[in-house]
C-alpha cells in the first residue's frame, strides 16, 4: 500500500479498531453482570475477561504501531514534497490576444528588489530569513566607500520563470532603496542577458 493510500485509509482503520474495542468491552461487561447473578459461570467469565484483556492490549499495540508508521510516512512525504520539482505548463495566447498585445503599449510593472525578488546579506552578517548553511544562488562583489564587499544573494524560488512570463505583458522596472552599484549588479544577474530588466528605478534614502 502506498503512503498516500495509507493516509486515506488510516481513519477507517482507527474507526475499526475503536469499534472492535467497544464490542469487546460490551461483551465483557455483559458477561460480568451475568456471572454475578449465576456463580456457576464464574470460572468461564474470568477466562473470558482475561482473553478480552489480551485482545484489548493487542488492539492498543496495533493502533500504536499503525500510528507510528503513518506519522513516519507523513514525515517522509513532507520531506519529499519539499524538494520536488515544480513543473509549469505554459499556455500560449490565442492569435487574437497576441495581436492585441503587439499593438498596445505595455503597462509598467514595478518590482521591489530586496526581500521580494531576492534576499541578500554581505560577509559577516547572517540574517534569520535564511536557514544557516543554505548555499546562495549567486554572489556579487561591489566596491563601497573604496572597500570591496561581497554579497551572497538568494533568489526567490522560480523568480526566473516569473520574470520571463510577466515580461511578455509588462515593461519591468526594478525598485531598490539600496545603492545603485549594488542594485545594478543584482539586476544584471537576474536579467541574465534576456533584456527584460533594462529599466531601473533606484531610490536613495537619506536620514538627516
Amino acid at each position: 500500500m502506498s503512503g498516500r493510500a495509507l493516509f486515506a485509509a488510516w481513519p477507517r482503520y482507527r474507526i475499526s479498531i475503536a469499534m472492535i474495542y467497544r464490542i469487546c468491552d460490551a461483551v465483557m461487561r455483559r458477561q460480568t453482570s451475568t456471572s454475578s447473578s449465576d456463580r456457576r459461570v464464574h470460572q468461564p467469565s474470568s477466562h473470558l475477561r482475561s482473553m478480552m484483556s489480551v485482545i484489548t492490549a493487542v488492539l492498543v499495540a496495533v493502533g500504536t504501531i499503525l500510528n507510528f508508521i503513518v506519522q513516519g510516512f507523513k514525515r517522509m512525504h513532507r520531506g519529499y514534497a519539499k524538494y520536488q520539482v515544480i513543473k509549469y505548463h505554459h499556455v500560449p495566447c490565442s492569435p487574437l490576444t497576441a495581436h492585441r498585445l503587439s499593438i498596445m503599449r505595455k503597462k509598467i510593472l514595478v518590482l521591489d528588489l530586496d526581500e521580494t525578488l531576492i534576499h541578500s546579506h554581505h560577509d559577516g552578517v547572517i540574517r534569520p530569513m535564511v536557514k544557516p548553511g543554505t548555499p546562495s544562488d549567486f554572489t556579487i562583489k561591489v566596491v563601497i566607500d573604496r572597500h570591496p564587499v561581497r554579497f551572497s544573494v538568494h533568489a526567490r524560488p522560480h523568480v526566473d520563470y516569473f520574470l520571463s512570463v510577466v515580461s511578455q505583458w509588462f515593461d519591468l522596472v526594478v525598485f531598490t532603496a539600496s545603492m545603485e552599484v549594488y542594485g545594478t549588479h543584482v539586476a544584471d544577474k537576474l536579467d541574465n542577458g534576456r533584456g527584460i530588466l533594462n529599466r531601473r528605478f533606484v531610490s536613495y534614502i537619506y536620514y538627516q
